[in-house]
């Protein structure tokens, strides 16, 4: 949640090294690429880390995922969020719906359109079940306010 940033100083690169440098096990892997040791500070300043960027990671569907000549597959049809850790599979399981409604469509059968769209609401509905039952599951941060409005939707 990007509001949840204010104030924490991830949105710097010296802010987010501080929050690293308190997060042990994540600082040794962001280290493995940045590089952890002498030119450490300088890979930070120099690198791509002048200034840490935010973007949403949240579950997102296409609007439509076909249309006349094309069809949305993986995470340009549906985007799920990464803590579930569905998406990799989900892509996988889509792309091979899309190749088969794709064979459909050029063999001259309009309603794999229909049926493929009906495929990824599927999927999608099942994903947003087994997202509840996860986010309901973890219980270690009651007070955190990320899990708190996981646990509690609409809450102030």
């Amino acid at each position: 949640d990007a509001d949840l940033l204010a104030g924490t100083g991830a949105r710097e690169a010296a802010g987010l090294r501080d929050l690293l440098d308190g997060a042990p096990v994540t600082r040794t892997r962001v280290g493995a690429v940045a590089g952890d040791g002498p030119g450490r500070d300088a890979w930070w300043e120099v690198g791509g880390w002048q200034r840490p960027q935010v973007r949403p990671a949240h579950t997102s569907r296409l609007e439509a995922v076909t249309g006349a000549g094309w069809l949305a597959a993986g995470d340009a049809a549906v985007a799920y969020d990464p803590l579930a850790s569905y998406g990799i599979a989900a892509a996988l399981g889509q792309g091979c719906y899309a190749a088969a409604a794709v064979r459909r469509l050029l063999a001259g059968d309009l309603g794999a359109r229909g049926d493929y769209a009906r495929v990824v609401d599927q999927a999608l509905a099942s994903y947003l079940v087994l997202r509840h039952d996860c986010y309901a599951a973890e219980r270690r941060w009651p007070d955190a306010p990320f899990w708190r409005r996981r646990h509690h939707p609409g809450a102030a």
